[in-house]
């Protein structure tokens, strides 16, 4: 049995985003399974996300899907340099 380590919000923020980022213009399910979160509460964060400008809605036919914004990238390039920081802080 594997121990997994819990994640803080910040990252799993993160992890959401790296799902938008690989997979543009998905729907919530698949942002659910990416990041490994139950639907709910993916659903919580997304809204976050976007109130924060990090993640666009697109609606399309009553399909709603998401996407990655120029700031949610920028986003992602500081959390990698922050834990990167905090990694050799640990050493």
């Amino acid at each position: 049995m594997a121990f997994q380590v819990k994640r803080n919000r910040v990252e799993i923020l993160g992890d959401i985003l790296e799902v938008l980022k690989r997979q543009n213009n998905i729907r919530l399910i698949r942002i659910s399974y990416g990041a490994n979160l139950p639907f709910d509460r993916a659903k919580k964060l997304m809204e976050t996300l976007t109130t924060s400008g990090l993640v666009g809605i697109n609606r399309n036919e009553g399909i709603v899907t998401y996407h990655i914004t120029t700031r949610g990238l920028e986003f992602l390039e500081v959390q990698k340099k922050m834990f990167g920081f905090l990694e050799e802080l640990k050493e």
